[in-house]
């Protein structure tokens, strides 16, 4: 008996625990309809641009109880009742949102009400159309009878959409309906639906027709079998291509035909595609250039290639791009072969096919072509040959250098720069001691661009033998590049060692030069001495080094020399280099650097350096250059300059000082004759207004 007594106490226990839980988690589901209530009361006046602050919150109230059923139901049910109610038509249109993401049939009936109000339509569509279900498709295929216009055309676009089968019947119908735009729908919603029955209704159909809507019935005729290609029908889909390919006039329509049978016509695809390009028109010539880019396999390619001849320009180039965009070196033979075509544009677009196609055994036609061909085919061939790539090119190129003639050595030795050929120092620095000076000055211009600093001896000697201004300049360049790859300080060491040992005036300027070009601190100095150098070119070249220097730091020199010195050109050029470095990146106040450009407009006596000044400060954020550029505007010699310099520092100084600003800007229009430069300053005057 007590063992009775403890089970029927465990039973009770076990009833109540149930009691319990039903009870809380009813009070769950309907806290759950309560804050839904809540939210959706909020939100029965909503109109488009009002805050969106409780519709995200519902969204997030959807998101949060998407994954439970009885949630869902609760859920489901409140944006029911929720249409049902004389809310907004914004408001409505955000549930029917909601209702695509978590609706079910149950949503069916009032949105079937909805479906047949052309203010409601379109928000019932949205959210019938992402709702599974047989009744769904029943409910669009009703409202069928009940709309017209617009709402019955979005009915059809949804019918489409969702691929009903059951709706064939009656758009088959309504194909042939009497307002255009009825009828254009229903044949596309055929077309995505695709099903044996669609397919038939549309070949009826299109016998029917007429005018654009033909060209919609067959586009849609065509996605039928575009659908069963994707089946894997492709003879089904082949006939269907066929025979559209071979009853219609129209271009658009063959074309696309045309392409579908050659997509389905397995090992005939390669005859077909030849007979289209020996018997038809251009346009449909261009449907089988483009298949070539994806098809067919390689081994046809040269079928193709074999009816290349026959092909008038525009035909071969189509061709010989896409070939290109293919990437296919099967062609390479027969492309190398239109290089030699007799119409230009057609050997521009096979040198180009080459830069992807090409490979080592190309350098020399390349080359040749760029150093002797038409203008056009010139600067293709120079642009393929920096392209090409196969492991062997770059060794080909110098290979060829020392013995190509003169013109095509030249292209070759170009070509190392472009390509940034490595390990290539050895045969430039030969080639820069060629009897030709158009090659020595070639040679260093690639070595600008690859030559490393374990090459920079060999190349600080040759410039110091160099007796062309042209040559000598080429040589700089690729000295002062080359040194700048040394990390760290000693930049400049081949070079500060070669000026102890040169004699030659021509020589030591050109070493002067270029360590002022390079920056190292270490030759400072020395360029410092030079300027106290007995022979005057030397000192002329110092000072012109210095002018060269990549930061401010030789100011104080310069400006030592253009306030003492006792010639008259070396005070210009310290001047000028004096401004130059003065306008140089650096972290000065701003007040500093106008004190050097007045410093600078002090000393200058020439026309030329006081427009250097002028141009300098158009760069500063500064009233006082905005003032100092006024000074000048009734100065006829330099007006031009300062009214440029004037509007270029407005912007700057527009916050800082509107008013005077405002003045300049004024006066600039006032006398100026530069139509642009008087718009500009007005636009501006206008904009601070």
């Amino acid at each position: 008996m007590n063992r009775n007594l403890s089970n029927l106490n465990a039973m009770t226990r076990l009833i109540l625990s149930l009691l319990v839980f039903l009870s809380f988690y009813s009070q769950i589901l309907a806290d759950t309809k309560t804050d839904l209530n809540n939210l959706l009361g909020q939100i029965k006046t909503y109109q488009y641009g009002q805050s969106r602050e409780k519709l995200s919150e519902i969204s997030d109230l959807v998101r949060n109880l998407s994954n439970s059923k009885t949630d869902l139901v609760i859920l489901e049910q409140g944006l029911i009742d929720f249409l049902k109610t004389d809310a907004t038509l914004a408001a409505k249109q955000f549930i029917c949102k909601e209702l695509s993401v978590v609706g079910t049939e149950t949503a069916v009936p009032v949105l079937s009400k909805m479906l047949v109000d052309d203010k409601t339509a379109d928000m019932a569509r949205y959210a019938l159309e992402r709702i599974p279900g047989d009744k769904v498709d029943q409910a669009l295929l009703k409202a069928l009878g009940k709309t017209k216009g617009k709402t019955k055309i979005g009915i059809i676009n949804t019918i489409g959409e969702r691929r009903d089968k059951g709706a064939v019947k009656s758009l088959a119908k309504l194909v042939l309906d009497k307002d255009v735009a009825i009828a254009t729908a229903s044949a596309a919603a055929l077309g995505k639906i695709a099903c044996p029955m669609a397919t038939k209704a549309l070949a009826d159909a299109r016998m029917k027709v007429t005018g654009p809507l033909k060209n919609t019935v067959l586009d849609a005729y065509l996605m039928c079998a575009d659908q069963m290609v994707k089946k894997g029908e492709n003879a089904s889909a082949a006939a269907i291509y066929q025979e559209v390919f071979n009853t219609e006039k129209e271009l658009p329509i063959r074309s696309a035909a045309l392409r579908g049978m050659i997509m389905t016509a397995g090992e005939k695809t390669a005859d077909m595609m030849v007979k289209v390009i020996k018997t038809e028109q251009p346009p449909l010539q261009m449907v089988v250039f483009n298949l070539v880019r994806q098809y067919p396999a390689a081994k046809d390619l040269n079928q193709l290639m074999g009816v290349f001849s026959e092909l008038a320009p525009t035909g071969k180039i189509q061709f010989l791009s896409a070939l290109t965009d293919r990437g296919d070196v099967a062609v390479h033979d027969a492309v190398v072969k239109a290089v030699k075509d007799e119409n230009l544009d057609v050997r521009i677009a096979a040198l180009k096919a080459l830069a992807k196609l090409g490979n080592e055994n190309d350098v020399e036609l390349l080359a040749t072509v760029a150093a002797t061909g038409e203008t056009g085919e010139k600067e293709t061939a120079r642009e393929s040959l920096a392209l090409l790539n196969t492991p062997k090119t770059d060794l080909t190129i110098l290979w060829k250098i020392p013995e190509a003639e003169r013109a095509v050595k030249l292209e070759l030795i170009q070509s190392v720069g472009e390509r940034r050929i490595p390990a290539a120092e050895d045969v430039l620095l030969k080639a820069a001691q060629d009897s030709e000076r158009t090659v020595r000055v070639a040679a260093y211009k690639s070595l600008e661009l690859v030559a490393e600093p374990k090459y920079l001896q060999p190349m600080v000697d040759l410039l110091v033998k160099v007796d062309n201004e042209t040559e000598r300049r080429s040589a700089e360049r690729a000295i002062v590049a080359t040194a700048r790859k040394i990390a760290g300080d000693n930049q400049a060491k081949v070079v500060l060692d070669k000026i102890n040992t040169v004699k030659e005036i021509p020589a030591m300027g050109s070493l002067l030069k270029v360590a002022g070009r390079i920056g190292d601190k270490n030759a400072r100095p020395v360029l410092q001495k030079a300027l106290l150098d007995k022979n005057e070119d030397i000192q002329v070249a110092a000072i012109n080094a210095l002018s060269e220097w990549p930061t401010p730091e030789p100011l104080d020199e310069l400006l030592k020399v253009a306030q003492t010195s006792k010639n008259e050109v070396q005070k210009v050029l310290a001047l000028r280099g004096y401004i130059q470095l003065a306008g140089l990146e650096s972290d000065r106040p701003v007040d500093e650097t106008m004190k050097l450009y007045q410093t600078a407009m002090g000393l200058a006596t020439a026309a030329n350096e006081k427009r250097m000044v002028l141009s300098g400060i158009s760069k500063v954020k500064s009233v006082g250059a905005l003032e100092m550029a006024a000074k000048y505007l009734d100065d006829a010699e330099l007006q031009p300059e300062a009214e440029i310099a004037a509007v270029k520092i407005a912007p700057l100084t527009r916050e800082q000082a509107p008013d005077k600003t405002k003045e300049i800007l004024a006066k600039v229009i006032q006398v100026t004759k530069n139509n642009e430069l008087q718009q500009n300053a007005q636009r501006m005057l206008e904009r601070m207004k």
